[in-house]
Order: structure tokens, then sequence, then C-alpha cells
């Protein structure tokens, strides 16, 4: 109990502190928040997603979202946040509430001392093995706060000591929330003004709400070389993971690390590709949009993961513009023979029609698979649309989609068409 007692004071100080860091990014505003409202109705004629008993609903949303960047100063803030309230015509689901915020706040206390705190909450799919629906959605929320320390030894050599309290809190009960405490030190040498190195130490302590405690201590080496227009990356070294969870205790060893490249094709296009292994027990850092959604990674346990992302954008002169984004991950339950794997792909693009109308396109595409019962899902996305500005602040929009999944367990099938309209305004 004593033990819990601490942990709970500790948690208060870091809430506090935040709280204080917050006020302060506050008044350091200087220009106003952009703010957005808006409307949009979407028909489908398979809202639950199922094989069979197709049913047709309407869902009408209110959106408000929020923009805000502080300037550089002693105290930085950067706010994106989305807000919406819909409600079904028919009553197929009770009203919903959807929610994505994404703040970062840092002030500096004093000379080589600051508090950094962030906030992200998404909505995420609880079983990759259902459809995306309000019924298989939850809220989580994941806030990080905490100190941090650097001191520049040298001209070339930088020291970072940090402290970050982390709470990982979902809506729905069945999951598991967690509260974790994350300390790193750091060494960064600068062997040119275009090759930096060093060393990065780090322990994390998690504790479940069920009772489970989990420790990890990784040391990596790391590097990052840039080039006229291409920017190298990456670390490696090794990780300790340690479970207890009552008289049960486990460990495990393995090697770590990361690679991304970065790089500017021409003036008007960029890629990029980045990899890394992990062992883990929190999957959220390798999460992926996909279907209006986020996927996560369904067992948090001792996880090793293996993850590539590469991207590709293109903005042209006449003002159109194409974007592509791949995604493939593999999870091992380091426990049992568990093991889950997803491929995704996704293209956007956009073109002028006329000078006020925007045509738009957009696909995606994702393979799940899973060892535990040897079977595949597909899931496949169109949708097409024009969009237009009706004046300086008002735009208007309207799409045409389709969506399939097709799976090795029938019951898992679906097809849906859909219809949306969209109204935004924007203040100034």
């Amino acid at each position: 109990m004593a033990r819990y007692s601490e942990s709970g004071m500790i948690r208060g100080l870091f809430t506090v502190a935040t709280l204080a860091l917050y006020g302060v990014c506050t008044m350091a505003y200087a220009e106003p928040a952009r703010i957005t409202v808006g409307a949009d109705s979407r028909l489908s004629d398979n809202v639950e997603r199922s094989e069979s008993n197709e049913q047709t609903d309407l869902e009408n949303r209110v959106t408000l979202g929020i923009r805000h960047r502080s300037d550089p100063g002693r105290c930085n803030s950067d706010l994106a946040a989305d807000l919406a309230y819909g409600v079904y015509l028919d009553d197929t689901y009770d009203p919903e509430t959807y929610t994505s915020i994404d703040w970062l706040g840092s002030c500096q206390l004093m000379e080589r001392l600051f508090w950094d705190a962030s906030n992200e909450t998404r909505d995420v799919i609880q079983d990759d093995q259902a459809s995306n629906t309000p019924d298989n959605r939850t809220r989580r929320n994941i806030f990080r706060t905490g100190p941090r320390y650097v001191w520049a030894v040298t001209t070339v050599d930088t020291l970072s000591f940090s402290v970050e309290y982390e709470n990982i809190d979902y809506k729905e009960p069945e999951e598991r929330d967690s509260d974790g405490y994350i300390t790193t030190a750091f060494w960064r040498h600068l062997f040119s003004q275009t090759l930096a190195g060093g060393l990065n130490l780090s322990a994390d302590r998690t504790e479940y709400d069920n009772g489970e405690d989990v420790d990890r201590y990784t040391a990596t080496l790391f590097f990052s070389k840039e080039f006229a227009a291409t920017t190298i990356s990456g670390s490696f070294g090794g990780t300790r993971l340690e479970r207890e969870f009552g008289p049960q205790e486990s460990e495990f060893d393995g090697w770590v690390g990361d690679l991304r490249m970065e790089r500017q094709i021409n003036a008007s296009s960029s890629v990029y590709i980045a990899a890394s292994r992990e062992i883990t027990d929190e999957a959220s850092e390798f999460d992926f949009e996909f279907d209006d959604v986020t996927y996560t990674i369904e067992d948090t346990n001792a996880l090793e993961v293996t993850d590539v992302r590469a991207g590709y954008n293109r903005e042209n002169s006449d003002g159109s513009s194409f974007e592509l984004t791949g995604v493939a991950n593999r999870s091992d339950n380091l426990d049992t023979d568990s093991r889950e794997g997803r491929v995704a792909l996704v293209v956007d693009y956009r073109r002028p029609v006329t000078g006020q109308i925007d045509f738009t396109a957009g696909a995606d595409a994702a393979l799940l698979s899973y060892k535990d019962d040897d079977t595949e899902d597909h899931i496949f996305g169109i949708d097409l649309g024009l969009s237009t500005r009706l004046l300086s602040d008002l735009d208007l929009s309207g799409k045409i989609g389709h969506n399939r999944r097709t799976s090795d367990v029938s019951s898992r099938e679906y097809t849906e068409n859909w219809v949306s309209v969209s109204v935004e305004y924007q203040f100034r």
C-alpha cells in the first residue's frame, strides 16, 4: 500500500507542475487560436458493417477544431484538437463523441532546466478482427510530463537528463490503464557540422491497473548524418524487459534499433523510409491511421515489434498534390506463440478543377494477419469528392465512397457504400 501512496504523491506533484506549465504557455500565446466549426452528414447503406442484415442510417455530426502554436519564447505550446458529436437518425447507435487531441508544451524554468508536457487523445479500435463501428472503438489518452536538464558541456558535447511521468487511460474499463515513469540519460557529440552521435540510456517502469509491473532497461548508440538533400539517422543497442505479476516473474533480452532516411527529391517532392525493432510492453508508438480511426497492436504484454514505414509527397505548381504512405509491422508475443501482422497502403490525391473547386480522390488497403487462428483479413476503401471555398472562410465538400472487407472468417466480411456532405467555417 505504501508504494501506491508514494506513487500517487509523485503523480500529484507532476500534475500540479504540468497545470502550472499549461497556464504559463496559455499566457505566452501571442496570436489567437485558429478555430473552425462545421457540420457533416454521412449516409451509409451498411452502417453496422455486417455480413448480413445490412441497415441504412444517416449520421449527423457537429465539429469543432482548434489549432494554435505559440511564438518562440521561454514557454512554447503547440495544440491541435478536433472534437465532434454525432447522432444517428434511426438510432442504430447511441450518440457518439469523437476526439483527436495533440498538445506539446515546454517551459524553460531556469538556465538548463526545462519542464515538458504532452497529451495525445485518440479513438482507437478495440478488436482488429471486428469492424470499425462505434461498438468497437474506445478513447485512449496518453499523458506525459516531467523535468528535463540540458547541459552543453563543451561546444560539441551535450548531456541531457529527464524524468517523465506517463499515464495511459482508456474509456472502456476492460482495457488496461497504466501509470509509469521514464528516466533517460543522453549524451550527444558533434563530430562535424553534419555528423552527430552519442549514447542513450533509459529505464522505464509501468504499473498496470491489474497489478502487473513492467521494468524496461535500454542502452543504444545513435547517430545522425546530413547531406545536401538527405538526412539519415539511426540507433542500435539492447533492451531487458522484466515483468512481475503476482508470484510470476519473467525476463526478456534482445537487440533493438531503428534507421530513418529523409530525402528532398526536388523542390516539390520528398520521400522518407523508417524501420525499427523494439522489445516493449506498450505498442501505442506503432499505431497507424486507417479507415478514419487508429489501429494499434492489441497484445500489450512482452512484445517484439518490427515496424517499417515509408512515404512519398509531391506538391505540384498547378496546385495538385499526391501523397502515398505505407506501413508494415509485426508483433510477436514473447510469452506465447501469438503473432499479429499488418500491411497498409494509403493514397491521397487532390487537383484543382476550377479556381474554386478541387477534385479529391483517396484509396486505402490493408492486410491483417493473425497467427492464433491462422486467418487473414483484407480491407479496401476508395472515395471520390469535390470541395469548394464558397467564401474566404467557408468551405463545402462532398464525397462518395465504397468500403469492403474480405476474410477467411465469413462473419468478419462486409460491403459498404456511403455518401457524405460537410461544411466548415473558420473564425478569423
